[in-house]
């Protein structure tokens, strides 16, 4: 009982007030066009209920699991996280969907490995900058540098083939930003971004050029383009406009109704901002913000670097993602499909991001304990 009481709580209720809006708002978004595909309203509210349930499960054992053990499992889920991003591209095993191989299939289930990458990356980059940090070899251009970008770039060059831009991207940054907390020069970091680039130009698709094209037009005036070169934006801004203060009420959206795209994952914060207005949209920014300050406090009292480097990560993975989610929503990023954590439609996102909010509550064991007088 005393061990438990030594977690940080305001994290977990945070998360699973966000993981509840969200069910509540996936079936709200989806009910109708789940019945026009599927023949059942509940549908995506019964999958994403299950995926919440074996979400907690993971959080629940990540909350147990010492950090000594993601030491030694750095390694093996390193290159479990690159097989199964090959993996995608397998006939059989593979599963493609609008265009793009994202998923694998295991006993009629699809898994989008590139979620489960980005926390696999923050536990490897924890690990491998924190023991550089100890050695003091983070400085070096050879050992503090290349390693960390080296692996980074063969998971990042998997997820550009899919084609996944959106989330090669926030590896990227994460990627970066982990190791300017780390200590690595500030002159690497730039001569690595500035590297990059051209191996990102090469790694794009016409339709990937195609969407920023299109977002530099309409940009900052969606409404002065056609409606199909904006459409997506256009429904968003609808939906929100049509909210106001406190919104129409729950199910009273009418954006979801075959405008807007995909309403229960990518665009599931414009239903929420129609049907709870602005206030609505306040509330799951206010908790975000709860489970991102907390997780930083974690981090900055945390005095074993591995267990610092692994918080930070997790809150600029979760923050980063959400973040990007909700510039899209408002017109301040191009279109692109990358989930609200906890609170969109999809099974290997919310696993991930449970499990990686587990992580953190035992972090904040170690920190609590750390900073008792």
């Amino acid at each position: 009982m005393e061990r438990l009481r030594q977690f940080d709580y305001t994290i977990l209720i945070a998360t699973m007030a966000l993981v509840g809006i969200g069910i509540v708002m996936i079936y709200s978004a989806s009910s109708i066009l789940a019945q026009q595909r599927f023949g059942d309203p509940f549908h995506f509210l019964k999958k994403q209920c299950l995926y919440a349930l074996v979400g907690i499960v993971c959080m629940v054992i990540a909350m147990n699991v010492p950090c000594l053990w993601w030491r030694r499992l750095v390694y093996p889920l390193l290159l479990l996280s690159a097989v199964s991003l090959a993996l995608v591209f397998v006939p059989g095993i593979g599963h493609k969907a609008g265009g793009a191989a994202r998923w694998i299939r295991i006993g009629g289930v699809n898994l989008q490995p590139s979620e489960g990458a980005k926390l696999v990356l923050v536990l490897y980059l924890a690990y491998s900058l924190a023991r550089k940090r100890e050695r003091g070899t983070v400085h070096r251009f050879s050992t503090g540098l290349i390693p960390h970008m080296a692996i980074p770039g063969i998971l990042m060059v998997l997820v550009l083939r899919e084609p996944d831009l959106g989330t090669a991207i926030t590896m990227g940054a994460l990627t970066l930003t982990l190791m300017f907390v780390a200590g690595v020069r500030i002159r690497h970091l730039l001569l690595t971004a500035l590297g990059a680039l051209p191996l990102l130009y090469l790694q794009m698709k016409q339709f990937q050029w195609e969407r920023i094209e299109q977002f530099l037009r309409y940009f900052p005036h969606p409404w002065d383009t056609p409606l199909r070169e904006a459409y997506h934006i256009k429904q968003s801004c609808y939906a929100l406009a049509n909210g106001g203060l406190f919104g129409q009420g729950l199910g009273m959206g009418r954006q979801k109704l075959f405008f807007l795209p995909e309403p229960h994952t990518d665009f599931i914060l414009s239903v929420l901002g129609e049907e709870w207005g602005f206030v609505g949209i306040l509330v799951v920014c206010f908790l975000f913000l709860l489970v991102l300050i907390s997780g930083a406090r974690i981090a900055l009292a945390l005095k074993d670097p591995f267990g610092s480097l692994l918080a930070m990560g997790i809150v600029v993975m979760l923050g980063m993602q959400g973040a990007v989610n909700m510039a899209m929503t408002l017109g301040l990023l191009p279109t692109k499909g990358l989930p609200l954590p906890l609170v969109s439609y999809g099974g290997s996102s919310l696993v991930v991001s449970l499990t990686a909010i587990g992580i953190l509550i035992h972090l904040s064991g170690h920190a609590q304990r750390e900073t008792r007088p």
